[in-house]
C-alpha cells in the first residue's frame, strides 16, 4: 500500500538524517525496490528514494555505491524532467554536496 511505503521510507530518512545508517539502510532499500517495483524508473518518488539511500550510503563509508545512487538520480531526473526543473536541480546539489563531502573526507585521512 501507498501509505506504508511512504511510511517506511520517511522512518528511513529520519534514520538517515541523525546519523543512524545501519537502521535507515535496509527501510531504504525496501522503499526504493517497491517504488522501481510499483512506480517506475522516472517517477520523482523513486528518485528521490536513490537520493536518500545514495546519500544514507555515503554517510556509512560506502562512498561509490552512494555517488553512484545520487548519480543515477540526478541523471534520470535530468532526463525525465528536464535540467531546469527544481527537483532535478535538487538531485544534482545532493550529488554535488556528496562529492564534496566524500572529497574533503579523503583529504583529511
Amino acid at each position: 500500500h501507498e501509505d506504508t511505503l511512504t511510511s517506511i521510507a520517511s522512518l528511513g530518512a529520519i534514520l538517515n538524517s541523525v546519523g543512524d545508517f545501519d537502521e535507515a539502510r535496509p527501510l531504504l532499500e525496501e522503499a526504493l525496490l517497491l517504488r522501481r517495483q510499483t512506480l517506475g524508473e522516472g517517477h520523482l518518488e523513486t528518485m528521490n528514494s536513490m537520493q536518500l539511500l545514495g546519500r544514507c550510503l555515503v554517510g556509512a563509508a560506502e562512498e561509490g555505491a552512494g555517488l553512484a545512487l545520487l548519480e543515477e538520480a540526478a541523471r534520470t531526473s535530468r532526463r525525465v524532467l528536464s535540467e531546469a526543473h527544481p527537483s532535478a536541480r535538487h538531485f544534482g546539489q545532493m550529488l554535488a554536496e556528496a562529492i564534496e563531502g566524500v572529497a574533503a573526507g579523503s583529504a583529511q585521512r
